[in-house]
């Protein structure tokens, strides 16, 4: 998937779920994806009392993102220039 597409796709969308337990939603395997993938900020966002709150997303999320977005990355490419980078 080509994550400026998607990015595209969803502009002026919300990404809107409700999860029982807060530690882990699908929205954030999407926002973390786009982050790492674009270099943007998805933010989290709730509503209390009247007021928009950004809370922090799971980072343990983020960092199993990463690692498999780069293992992806790396059998793109000859492992020549892998060991470049």
């Amino acid at each position: 998937m080509d994550p400026s597409e998607i990015y595209q796709t969803l502009d002026d969308s919300i990404l809107l779920c409700y999860e029982d337990a807060p530690m882990f939603c699908h929205r954030y395997i999407v926002a973390f994806w786009l982050e790492l993938s674009l270099g943007i900020s998805v933010p989290e966002i709730k509503i209390e009392e009247d007021k928009i709150i950004e809370i922090e997303k799971p980072t343990w999320i983020k960092e199993i993102l990463e690692e498999l977005m780069s293992k992806e990355e790396k059998e793109k490419y000859p492992r020549k220039l892998v060991k470049r980078l």
